[in-house]
């Protein structure tokens, strides 16, 4: 709220820290370690501070503490539920329950992708549950008439008429083998524990090609537009 830059400061071998010279105003004040869960709130006095406190002049605040806990850890292997053999480049999802104006929703906690042994790792979660999900989205090689946009509705509607409606991928599939978030499995993370061994394997599917045309709805012409 003082218009100026907030400060930094790294702490010492006790961990202390100091910030000097500080301009009076509206702060917040948080803390953070690679391997940690980032604290955005101190505790005073053994009282937690709230998220935004005033600073005025000639004070002196010498008893501000942080406790920082260790993030947990879920890793496993990502693969093909056919073959079994390792799904690379795959991302793979943490998700965590809430609940907003009485209705659920699944908030993303952490992503990452496979490497080349379809192994993935999620760092940083806070103690809770969770639900790992691996989104696979089969890429298309295209047609030489098909790489650049279309210079007609008539050859828009030949591509549509060319492409087959169905054809092979692999179903999101959400720990333990649900194609389902609801049916889902839950995971329990704990500060400071690795859970090494949450595989997922892909279940194949039939996936629907959906396309069509968008128009102007002023010209009656085609137009760009985001479809999703």
């Amino acid at each position: 709220s003082t218009g100026v830059s907030g400060q930094t400061a790294e702490t010492d071998e006790q961990g202390k820290f100091r910030f000097v010279a500080v301009t009076p105003g509206i702060y917040s004040i948080g803390a953070s370690r690679d391997g940690y869960i980032s604290a955005d709130f101190g505790v005073r006095g053994g009282i937690r501070m709230p998220r935004q406190f005033g600073i005025y002049e000639t004070e002196r605040w010498e008893d501000v503490s942080f406790r920082l806990d260790p993030w947990g850890v879920i890793a496993g292997r990502v693969k093909f539920g056919d073959d079994a053999e390792p799904a690379m480049r795959v991302p793979v999802f943490a998700y965590r329950k809430r609940y907003w104006h009485g209705a659920v929703e699944y908030a993303t906690a952490a992503s990452a992708r496979t490497d080349d042994r379809g192994e993935y790792r999620l760092s940083g979660l806070r103690p809770g549950n969770y639900i790992i999900a691996a989104i696979y989205d089969k890429p298309r090689k295209l047609s030489a008439s098909e790489e650049g946009p279309a210079q007609s509705p008539h050859e828009v509607d030949q591509r549509v008429s060319e492409a087959p409606p169905t054809e092979p991928s692999y179903a999101s599939t959400f720990f333990t083998s649900a194609t389902r978030i609801s049916d889902a499995a839950t995971i329990e993370v704990r500060s400071g524990v690795e859970m090494p061994g949450v595989d997922l394997f892909l279940t194949p599917t039939q996936s629907t090609r959906i396309r069509g045309r968008i128009t102007d709805g002023c010209t009656g012409k085609p137009t760009i537009a985001n479809i999703e």
